[in-house]
């Protein structure tokens, strides 16, 4: 019998990268804490201030 784990994958690297091209914004950042998807850290280190909601 198969056994699956999920592994959550850490998108901060990429959110930061996309964050620093203009592709998203901080509200888009927001957004994603907000659903779950990131941290208030993680926030944090991807535009550079500290998560305020």
């Amino acid at each position: 019998m198969l056994h699956f784990e999920f592994a959550p994958l850490d998108m901060t690297p990429i959110y930061k990268q996309e964050y620093s091209l203009g592709w998203i914004t901080k509200d888009n950042v927001k957004g994603y804490v907000q659903m779950g998807f990131v941290t208030p850290e993680q926030y944090q280190v991807i535009v550079g201030e500290e998560y305020v909601s």
